[in-house]
């Protein structure tokens, strides 16, 4: 009979050993499955800002398309000594002396 309580002993810490596995092994997969979404999710969000950067990309290119040819245009050219001249009027002072005659223009603010 001491045999049969030691093994009935034996018998219920197993079966509580096992419940014990049992719940950390579902916790594992509960934690596992939320893994898996969160993946899911960056992996969502790393698509999205991949299709942004592409977006951005081609306006950039298009921006710099668009600079090139004005850059590149008659008008440029031809206001190039005046740009230069404002550049040089605000290095020495002479804005504020410009701003009425750029306004009388209609070029000013």
């Amino acid at each position: 009979e001491a045999r049969a309580v030691e093994l009935k002993s034996v018998g219920q810490s197993l079966e509580t050993e096992l419940r014990e596995r049992d719940t950390r092994l579902l916790a594992s997969e509960e934690d596992l499955g939320a893994r898996g979404r969160e993946i899911e999710a960056l992996a969502a969000q790393t698509e999205h800002l991949a299709q942004e950067r592409s977006h951005l990309h081609e306006e950039l290119s298009t921006r710099s398309q668009e600079i090139e040819s004005l850059e590149k245009s008659v008008s440029w050219r031809i206001t190039l000594p005046l740009r230069y001249l404002g550049i040089g009027a605000r290095k020495v002072g002479l804005s504020a002396l410009l701003r009425p005659v750029a306004r009388l223009l209609g070029l000013g603010k």
